[in-house]
């Protein structure tokens, strides 16, 4: 999972225009992982990871629209795809008590 997020994210900042090293890409998905720990938790986590990913990038040089844009796209795309194997894991339970 961390492999694929990591991996992930490092395409899709590059894909979207963000000048950022691997290493500031790295210590921003560290930073990120302890404003999870914040225990102030809204509805898929919105808000909260937008904000943080916003301030981290635009602190390493990124420009403030493409951080929120991207900060959005990001946390949309990981939530769709784990929503996905959500249902895959759903329907395969089921199916296997059948």
């Amino acid at each position: 999972y961390w492999i694929f997020r990591y991996s992930f994210g490092v395409i899709l900042i590059f894909s979207m225009g963000l000048q950022v090293s691997i290493p500031a890409i790295f210590t921003i998905f560290g930073l990120l992982m302890l404003i999870n720990l914040i225990p102030l938790q809204t509805f898929g986590n919105f808000g909260i990871f937008e904000l943080g990913w916003s301030i981290f990038f635009v602190l390493f040089g990124a420009s403030e629209g493409l951080a929120i844009s991207s900060g959005i796209l990001f946390h949309i795309i990981m939530l769709v795809i784990v929503s996905i194997y959500g249902l895959i894991g759903w329907i395969i339970i089921n199916y296997a008590k059948n």
